[in-house]
């Protein structure tokens, strides 16, 4: 039987200043990208055509992996990818696996934090309580 761990994960990224020295952004993400049975996690950057703009970048990291058991070492890649950019804006990454379960985790105040939620009431909470600090 396969299994199967399932990937969805954005970075926002600040105006980077080492792309005056010629780096782009797919550079810095190389070739090292976490794959299964049947391909690699697909990668893809938009950038904002307004060039004044400091959120210069979106990053976006999604996929189903077969027969890649650990969602942990997805993150960890992801983790690695995220502190290789000068300047993460936001950054948050879920990795679920089939039978060893899943792992959120999110970039907040220049530190990475895992979330944890049992179900739908839980994320309806936590939503409250961000609108309810800021």
């Amino acid at each position: 039987m396969s299994n199967w761990t399932h990937v969805a994960g954005i970075i926002r990224v600040n105006d980077m200043y080492c792309l005056s020295g010629g780096i782009s952004p797919q550079n810095i993400i190389g070739n090292n990208i976490p794959y299964g049975s049947e391909g690699r996690l697909n990668v893809e950057i938009w950038e904002n055509p307004d060039k004044s703009c400091v959120a210069a970048y979106t990053i976006s990291v999604f996929g189903d992996l077969r027969d890649h058991d650990s969602a942990d070492d997805i993150i960890d890649w992801f983790k690695g990818l995220c502190n290789k950019f000068i300047s993460i804006r936001d950054a948050i990454i879920i990795a679920r696996n089939e039978q060893n379960g899943k792992s959120v985790w999110v970039y907040e105040d220049d530190e990475w934090n895992i979330l944890t939620f049992t179900g739908v009431c839980d994320i309806i909470n936590w939503q409250k309580e961000i609108n309810t600090n800021e």
